[in-house]
């Protein structure tokens, strides 16, 4: 007797394969999610563990330790701010720790930066969560062989600028971080034009991670039609223009989410009357533009 046999077609095989490749997608990029977002876990834990012994060890010096294998990022021949890692020496100097932090992905210390004289610093790290892809199953960041991540810091550095004291002059320079991209560059005025200077949650992430495989951006193009230098003189004079350097520094970050930093949010938030000017004001531009380094 004839046994009777049932044959798949083709397109139920195809079908098939394709539900499954479908579902094994959803499943990979699932886990790559809960992977990422664990990563950028243990780095919130990290950043504010870094953070608070920082700021501890500022309460009993006054001043941040110097960044481990210091870079100095300079203006005219003079130091804007040193770039380095939260390494060994920052370790053994805030002597708070039982490790070194490291960052989940790339197994190395954090950025650590400080202006030049150590009274303002800033922590780098990056958010792999960042900003939701168009195509929820594959990004053209995945597409390409590369992760999505933006950059984050974290510190008492004010968000928009940096001061440079040499005797009675003052330099004031825009910055929105005290991090750049290229290390091997160390002139601050050739960062700044070719939009390496980081900024909070951008594509142009800091130094130490651009070679892991991380999907990476310049910044903004309006970078090249600003005035990188807000004010560079005698302290006299900056005392009797304050409140228009307050009014240009307001008027370059207009714009900018202030959520995630109070001392821009402060800067930003000051209603500038050069002609009738108010005490808080005043106020501001004195806390912001004259105490020494931000």
């Amino acid at each position: 007797m004839e046994e009777n046999k049932k044959w798949f077609t083709l397109v139920e095989v195809m079908t098939v394969v394709i539900i499954l490749s479908v579902l094994s997608s959803i499943a990979f990029l699932s886990l790559q999610g809960y992977v990422r977002d664990s990563r950028d876990s243990v780095r919130a834990m990290d950043v504010k563990t870094m953070a608070t012994s920082l700021d501890l060890f500022d309460l009993q010096t006054g001043f941040f330790p110097t960044p481990t294998d210091a870079v100095p990022i300079s203006f005219s021949g003079q130091t804007a701010w040193l770039q380095g890692t939260f390494g060994e020496s920052v370790f053994r100097n805030v002597e708070r720790l039982s490790f070194i932090p490291l960052d989940p992905l790339t197994e190395q210390p954090y950025a650590y930066s400080t202006t030049s004289n150590r009274f303002s610093y800033e922590l780098g790290w990056i958010y792999e969560g960042g900003q939701l892809a168009v195509n929820p199953l594959v990004s053209q960041a995945q597409a390409s062989g590369e992760r999505e991540a933006y950059a984050f810091t974290e510190g008492n550095y004010n968000g928009a600028f940096v001061g440079i004291d040499d005797g009675d002059q003052r330099i004031i320079l825009a910055s929105p971080t005290i991090f750049s991209t290229d290390l091997e560059e160390t002139d601050f005025l050739k960062l700044f034009q070719a939009g390496k200077i980081v900024m909070e949650n951008e594509k142009n992430l800091p130094w130490n991670y651009v070679w892991y495989g991380l999907e990476l951006e310049a910044g903004k193009d309006e970078w090249s039609l600003w005035d990188p230098i807000f004010f560079s003189g005698d302290i006299k004079e900056l005392r009797k223009k304050a409140l228009e350097v307050l009014s240009d520094i307001q008027t370059t970050y207009a714009g900018v989410d202030v959520s995630h930093n109070n001392y821009l949010a402060e800067i930003m938030g000051a209603e500038v009357d050069i002609e009738n000017p108010s005490y808080e004001a005043l106020r501001i531009a004195s806390k912001y533009l004259f105490i020494n380094g931000q």
